[in-house]
């Protein structure tokens, strides 16, 4: 989000938080961070040189997250949703800079369009949290938008196997975990280009799954266009969960250990 110098105090805690990073960064031997796009955009703003940047990855166990079959998607969302309509998933706090604003104009549209889809929304209290509410009663839209609030780290994976197609509408991300827990769930990501995201897309599905920044009307688009169309998720569930793969902890673990070899040979 735009810096904003009005004073209010989270605009102080944003502003002082950018002064003392912009210190911190002065002073550091290394700065781990990742992918790619997250290394320039640190060695572009923050003068951080290249040798002293370590690019590395997130992990994603594939053990705790799985695609499951049609079949089995379908008796989960009975069981988990209590619903068989398309579930478009959203897992994040609920706040502004993370696109909480969007899920209503989203659910207005499937609601006007008849379709046969819900939004679930998990994520923790944020700045939009009383608005989602007001929104959801206010349009009537408790048929279209499921507000479940908190779930348990322990049990999140369920609600990815049972999506359909996971939105991100972020308006500032480094490298989000919600995207390869999604992906490795067979679940295509739609999400602004932010961060490092267009690493972690997979290339063959950039053209469909990354919004530009700041296009809401776009993404709220995209994302009725998408879940309308089955094939297209199915091509988009395969590109994801095969680019998922190079994150594995197996992979991740790799990269760890020869990055710290470097280190200690250097």
């Amino acid at each position: 989000m735009p810096l904003s110098f009005s004073p209010s105090k989270k605009n102080i805690k944003r502003l002082v938080s950018k002064l003392l990073a912009w210190f911190v960064f002065r002073g550091v031997n290394y700065l781990a961070t990742g992918p790619e796009l997250m290394a320039d955009y640190y060695h572009q703003h923050y003068k951080i040189p290249q040798h002293k940047i370590l690019t590395l990855y997130n992990d994603i166990s594939m053990e705790r997250f799985y695609p499951l079959s049609a079949q089995q998607k379908a008796i989960s969302k009975e069981a988990i949703l209590d619903t068989n309509k398309k579930v478009m998933l959203f897992v994040h706090t609920f706040n502004e800079c993370r696109g909480a604003d969007l899920l209503p104009l989203i659910a207005k549209n499937i609601k006007d369009k008849k379709l046969n889809v819900v939004i679930v929304a998990i994520g923790r209290p944020g700045d939009y949290s009383d608005k989602l509410t007001q929104e959801i009663k206010a349009n009537n839209l408790q048929d279209y938008l499921l507000n479940l609030g908190k779930v348990p780290n322990k049990d999140i994976a369920k609600y990815y196997q049972t999506a359909d197609l996971f939105l991100m509408p972020s308006r500032g991300e480094g490298f989000p975990r919600v995207l390869l827990e999604s992906m490795a769930c067979g679940c295509p990501a739609l999400s602004f280009e932010v961060g490092g995201v267009a690493d972690i897309l997979p290339v063959d599905a950039i053209k469909e799954l990354l919004i530009p920044l700041d296009n809401e009307n776009k993404f709220v688009e995209q994302s009725i266009k998408l879940i309308s169309d089955q094939h297209l998720l199915e091509e988009l569930s395969k590109y994801s969960y095969q680019k998922v793969k190079q994150y594995s902890t197996d992979h991740i673990v790799d990269m760890y250990v020869d990055q710290l070899s470097r280190l200690t040979n250097s």
